[in-house]
């Protein structure tokens, strides 16, 4: 058990480093293939639609088979090829089939790397907060290298970093402890076994509806923070750096929080993730300069931070073990469907709005943060209480 940690955070190592080459630089990737700012919008969104699909499915398939590496090892064959593949392809028709094959099986990836760390973490083999931040690591480097590299090289570089990373994913995945190991019997009082756990369905997807829709206020910084940057006459460098600067304050926070989570449980994240959100994308609506936007990105720590903890804890409280494939599997699908109809609106927002689209995305986190306070304890008490 002791090289278990080790063994899960290099699976984070190798997919966040492809998610920091890709929230940084896809888009202006895009961007010069000639597709305009509402098409990107679209591209992308087209990745987390897909992703409703594709994520329960592989979950589904992993807690059936009782094994996620092999499916994983489908995924991330699949996603490699995709990648090398969008380096010939010129489009928007052969950009979206690309995409939507490519993304679609990345996508499903982390789900099944989640629900192997979450069982894990439940056995006590682990703490989540500690193997996750070695992926965000992997991000600060990876951004920042791929920043050098396309301001060096040229932005067509980017699909060969993507298949590099995903192809590093492939090696990392089979290399993860399995999930079986991490299966704990539970037994009566009376010693006989315990009957099998009733899952509160309706509360466990209303909990993972409001983490989702306060992360989709991420969608106009993911989808056209670089571009917007990159108008205000930011290189890549600096652009990458800034990337880099916020996944640093998660990190922090990913450090630190582990025994916050555990003593004051998911609401109370979801409320500061979503009230950092709304001031996030204010500062950022106006601000014009370094400075601004620098002191905007450590609030990333909690709009992005303290909500994906709050989330990947309800998963955790609110079902078994034997079904954290199917649950984390349903939590991407909904924000894949958040994702997939907030980036497109963001793209369209964008075109007309420039940087006061963000002013939209801190109307909706506020909206957030009202419910969270009204609603978010009851939802958690009543999807972590239920027994058979």
């Amino acid at each position: 058990m002791r090289h278990v940690p080790a063994r899960l955070s290099a699976y984070y190592v190798a997919h966040f480093t492809c998610t920091g080459i890709h929230l940084p630089f896809w888009a202006l990737w895009l961007a010069s293939r000639d597709v305009p700012a509402d098409g990107i919008g679209v591209l992308i969104g087209l990745g987390y639609w897909v992703s409703i699909a594709s994520s329960p499915l592989a979950g589904r398939i992993s807690d059936r088979v009782g094994a996620a590496r092999p499916p994983m090892a489908v995924l991330a064959v699949i996603a490699t090829l995709g990648f090398v593949a969008f380096s010939f392809a010129w489009g928007v028709p052969a950009l979206a089939v690309l995409g939507v094959i490519t993304f679609g099986a990345h996508a499903a990836l982390l789900p099944l790397a989640e629900s192997i760390t979450q069982a894990h973490a439940a056995a006590g083999n682990a703490r989540y907060g500690r193997v996750r931040l070695w992926g965000s690591l992997a991000f600060i480097v990876a951004s920042a290298g791929a920043g050098w590299l396309v301001e060096g090289v040229g932005v067509e570089v980017v699909p060969w970093l993507m298949a590099g990373g995903t192809l590093a994913c492939l090696v990392a995945s089979q290399q993860m402890p399995k999930r079986a190991d991490a299966r704990v019997p539970v037994a009566s009082d009376e010693g006989e076994p315990a009957k099998p756990r009733a899952v509160a369905w309706g509360a466990l997807v209303a909990g993972m509806v409001l983490a989702g829709a306060i992360q989709a206020t991420h969608a106009v910084y993911y989808g056209f923070g670089s571009l917007r940057w990159s108008a205000l006459g930011l290189d890549e460098t600096t652009i990458g750096a800034l990337w880099a600067e916020g996944v640093v304050a998660e990190i922090v926070l990913f450090a630190l929080a582990p025994p916050i989570v555990a003593r004051v449980g998911p609401a109370p994240m979801w409320i500061a993730g979503a009230l950092a959100a709304a001031l996030r994308w204010v500062l950022l609506a106006h601000a014009s300069d370094v400075a601004w936007i620098a002191v905007a990105q450590l609030l990333h720590a909690l709009s992005f931070g303290a909500t994906h903890l709050g989330a990947m804890d309800f998963v955790r409280r609110a079902l078994p073990i034997t079904k954290l494939g199917t649950g984390q599997g349903m939590y991407t699908a909904i924000l894949g469907l958040v994702y997939g109809l907030a980036t497109p609106a963001a793209g369209a927002l964008y075109e007309r709005m420039h940087g006061d689209a963000y002013l939209v995305a801190a109307v909706v986190a506020g909206i957030g943060a009202v419910v969270a306070i009204a609603a978010g304890p009851a939802i958690v008490r009543a999807a972590s209480a239920r027994e058979g």
